[in-house]
């Protein structure tokens, strides 16, 4: 049997957005897009994540920044760690 999990990392900005940014990113192959509003400084990026009931290694996925709008740079990538919870 097969369990998802659902959580979300916080893409911070370094000040205020001057108007509302939309970013596109990447997990597990999926792309979403997000609306970071004016004046807001960050936004929770959503996803769903693999888990299981057998004990194993905690699991490290890849989170890609692919686009921010109005020329916005984008500082890099990052990886979302599923810590294992299951008992051994």
């Amino acid at each position: 049997m097969r369990f998802w999990i659902s959580s979300s990392a916080r893409l911070t900005l370094s000040g205020a957005a001057p108007e509302a940014l939309s970013v596109t990113y990447a997990f597990r192959g999926t792309e979403r897009t997000v609306t970071i509003p004016a004046g807001a400084t960050g936004v929770d990026l959503p996803f769903t994540a693999p888990d299981d009931a057998l004990d194993g290694d905690d699991t490290t996925l890849p989170l890609q920044l692919v686009a921010v709008s109005h020329g916005v740079k984008r500082a890099g990538d990052a990886v979302v760690t599923v810590t294992d919870d299951d008992a051994a």
